[in-house]
């Protein structure tokens, strides 16, 4: 291990990952990362991989632009098979103000240089056969929008970062932050080792707070509760990618609050609001893991509206006073509700599946 670097990178996520690769590419070769369990352990080993370029900040949205022709790049050059699937995405507008903003990034889009363009309902249902269209009023499609596998991409970052002259340093904690006088850092570990830095990156994602405290510093940073499912194989999509040759799309609800993502099987995640404080963190075999207090269906209940059905699996797990005898997917949702034991009517999980109030069978 190194006495001295020019930067060290706290974390070694996808964010820690990129920098150093960054730096490198900057010619910045002497530099380090630390990571206290293995690559990708915090946050990034659950991410859900999705990528689009829309976004309201056209400099956000060059961004996310560079990084998507970024992906393939870094997969070329480390022999890292990073997972990336572009079948395109739908962006849904369930009213006609929200269309009016993807008009907005659409032209915002276009003089970027992205691959969007504003659809008719009508159109969005061909590219996305499972969409309900009634709750819709128009589009946005984006060519570049997919998914990669985050695991694989860290590793591809730090693979062209090495090839550099960076080294990583996994299961190595940093304890301590050390600041001295001539603005220089001493960056303590738990292997009784110090390493001198000019600069220190903090890239510690759920623990970037705890690093900041490390230098006096309080960052406003704090996880959010973030649910997903992801349902068994459907021959709807199955049959989908077979006939047309291409997966099918993306598909981002904004008024549901959620997205999905269908190769074979379905993959839906939902956000709520609610943040998870420090003291609910818990560590398990290094991998960061959280104690949620309410189960996915109780998040998906949360953001409950028309454009939620949208994607008929979510709609199979249609909740009491819900009218579900026309949803094609309906038992593959009561499936795996009853593989997590969670009741139909209220989100609980349950001794024995069904065994709360009233469900919806």
């Amino acid at each position: 291990m190194k006495s001295s670097a020019r930067v060290v990178v706290i974390g070694g996520g996808v964010v820690g990952a990129s920098v150093l690769y960054h730096l490198t590419k900057a010619g910045w070769t002497d530099v380090v990362l630390v990571e206290r369990k293995e690559l990708t352990a915090g946050s990034t080993w659950h991410a859900a991989g999705g990528m689009h370029t829309l976004n309201g900040d056209p400099n956000v949205a060059r961004l996310q632009q560079y990084t998507v022709n970024l992906y393939k790049e870094i997969e070329k050059e480390s022999g890292q098979n990073c997972g990336i699937h572009l079948p395109g995405g739908v962006q849904l507008a369930d009213t006609p103000e929200r269309l009016d903003w993807l008009k907005m990034a659409h032209a915002r889009g276009k003089y970027l240089g992205m691959k969007m363009e504003i659809i008719s309902v009508k159109e969005a249902k061909v590219l996305k056969p499972l969409l309900e269209e009634k709750y819709f009023v128009g589009a946005l499609y984006d060519e570049d929008e997919g998914s990669v596998d985050p695991y694989g991409v860290t590793h591809a970052y730090a693979i062209c970062a090495r090839n550099r002259g960076a080294e990583v340093y996994t299961n190595t904690w940093v304890t301590g932050l050390n600041h001295r006088a001539d603005g220089t850092w001493d960056v303590i570990t738990d292997k009784d080792h110090t390493i001198h830095a000019e600069h220190v990156v903090n890239a510690g994602g759920l623990w970037a707070r705890e690093v900041g405290r490390m230098c006096g510093l309080e960052l406003p940073v704090l996880a959010m509760e973030h649910h997903y499912l992801m349902t068994e194989p459907m021959e709807e999509v199955i049959d989908f990618n077979r006939v047309n040759g291409r997966e099918l799309p993306h598909m981002i609800d904004f008024a549901g609050e959620i997205y999905a993502a269908k190769r074979v099987k379905v993959f839906c995640s939902a956000h709520t609001n609610k943040t998870i404080v420090h003291g609910r963190r818990k560590r398990h075999h290094g991998i960061s893991c959280f104690n949620c207090c309410r189960t996915i269906l109780s998040a998906l209940r949360q953001n409950l509206s028309g454009a939620l059905l949208t994607s008929l699996l979510l709609a199979a797990l249609a909740l009491k006073n819900s009218s579900t005898d026309r949803l094609p997917f309906r038992q593959t949702a009561i499936r795996w509700l009853a593989r997590s034991r969670a009741c139909l009517a209220c989100g609980r999980l349950v001794p024995s599946w069904p065994a709360c109030h009233r469900v919806a069978a």
